[in-house]
Formats: C-alpha cells, structure tokens, sequence
C-alpha cells in the first residue's frame, strides 16, 4: 500500500481546510487537486483487475475490430461486426451476395440498398474478401 509523506500530508490538509471554509476555490481546488494526484495511483492499481484482453491498452483505446469476410458471414454475424448494419440490413447484404453469386470488390457493398458511403467507411478496414 502506498503512504504519503508527510510534506503530503501538510499539503493535502491544506487542500482540505479550504474546503471546509467554504467558497467556490476551495471546492475546485480540492477536487482538481485530488484528481490529478490520486488518479495515477488508482490506474496503476486498477490494471491488476482489468480482464487479459484490455491490458495495454490506452484508455479510450479501442480493441481491433476482427475482420469478417463478406462472402461467407451469415447475417447474424454481418449484424454483429459490422458498424451502422443491423439485421435487416444484413440480411439484405446476404440476399445481394447471393443474387451477383458473392463480392469480387468490397466496394460492391455500397450496392445493397442502406449501404452508403459513411456505412462503408466506417466498415472498410474490418472488410475481407475470400
């Protein structure tokens, strides 16, 4: 466990004695104060307990998506991989890969009614074809 020395402790009952005087600053000051200093001791003790797969990572940092291959994916997990596609909107790419017999581009997805330019972007780098 992590102890404070006591230049720490002077200056964190400082903090704390503006506060209970009252006043907007020392609220603020308090607050900021704490945050700022606490903050990287709750980090590094919180890294124990996040799951194997979030470890490393930067917060706000997003897990790679996994890539899904457009031309074998059943609609469900088009539904569930793909961003800004739901169900329906699935299972009409599904019955479009069946009619044109498969993609031969990924740009070809844009020819499914729904999908559109913002769709496809927000989906092009996960897209594979195989």
């Amino acid at each position: 466990m992590r102890t404070f020395s006591n230049s720490s402790r002077l200056f964190f009952s400082s903090c704390l004695n503006l506060l209970y005087r009252g006043g907007a600053f020392g609220h603020y000051l308090v607050i900021l104060l704490g945050v700022g200093l606490c903050l990287p001791w709750v980090a590094a003790g919180a890294a124990d307990k996040l799951p194997p797969s979030s470890k490393g990572r930067m917060v706000g940092e997003v897990a790679k998506s996994p890539s899904i291959n457009i031309n074998t994916a059943s609609a469900a997990e088009l539904a569930s991989g793909l961003k800004g596609v739901g169900l329906k909107r699935a299972r009409d790419i599904v019955a479009y890969r069946e009619k044109v017999g498969g993609f031969s581009a990924a740009e070809q997805l844009m020819d499914v009614k729904g999908i559109g330019t913002s769709v496809f972007k927000k989906n092009s780098a996960r897209l594979v074809l195989k």
